[in-house]
C-alpha cells in the first residue's frame, strides 16, 4: 500500500582507506542483518588520468513481517583511486587514496505482498483502515525507528572501516 522513506544518509571521505576491506564490510553487512543483497560493480576509466573511478551499488530487501518489508540501497562512489604504500608501525602496508561519496537510502513498504490491492473496493478500504488507523503508530514509530537504527549502524560501520573519527 504505502512506502515510507527515511532521509538519505551521506558519508564523504577524502584520504587513505582500505578498498578491499570497505567492499567486504559493505557486502558482509547485508547478510548479517537478514537482507537479500543484489550487487552492481562498475569501474570507469578516469578522464584526467589521475586514477580510477569506481561505482558500486548494492541493494537489499528484508522481510520484517508478512506486512512490512525494508529496502536499503547503498551507492559507493570512489573518485581518483590510487594505490599507495604507507609505513604504519614500522610495516609497509598497501592501501588506497581517493575521494569517497557513500549514499545510503532506505524505505519500508507496507502490504508488500499486495494482499489488499486489486481485490475489490471493500478489501482496498480495509487495507487503508489497517494501515492508516490500526497499524499507523506501529509503522511510523516502531518499524521506522528500527530501519533508521539499522541504517545509522551501517553508516557507523562504514565510517569505522574508513578510519573516520566523526
Amino acid at each position: 500500500m504505502g512506502e515510507y522513506s527515511i532521509p538519505l544518509q551521506i558519508i564523504k571521505h577524502r584520504g587513505f582507506f582500505d578498498h578491499e576491506k570497505l567492499i567486504q564490510t559493505l557486502q558482509g553487512w547485508f547478510p548479517e542483518n537478514g537482507y537479500d543483497p543484489a550487487v552492481d560493480l562498475k569501474q570507469k576509466p578516469s578522464m584526467l588520468r589521475l586514477g580510477h573511478d569506481f561505482l558500486y551499488k548494492i541493494k537489499g530487501n528484508k522481510k520484517v513481517t508478512d506486512y512490512i518489508k525494508f529496502y536499503v540501497e547503498v551507492s559507493l562512489k570512489e573518485y581518483n583511486v590510487q594505490g599507495v604504500e604507507l609505513i604504519q608501525d614500522g610495516k609497509k602496508i598497501k592501501t588506497s587514496e581517493a575521494e569517497i561519496l557513500i549514499e545510503v537510502s532506505a524505505k519500508q513498504e507496507a502490504d508488500w505482498q499486495k494482499k489488499f490491492a486489486g481485490k475489490g473496493e471493500f478489501i482496498k478500504w480495509l487495507g487503508e483502515i489497517l494501515e492508516k488507523r490500526i497499524l499507523k503508530y506501529r509503522i511510523n514509530d516502531y518499524y521506522e525507528d528500527k530501519l533508521i537504527a539499522e541504517v545509522l549502524g551501517l553508516c557507523g560501520l562504514l565510517r569505522d572501516t574508513m578510519g573516520q573519527e566523526v
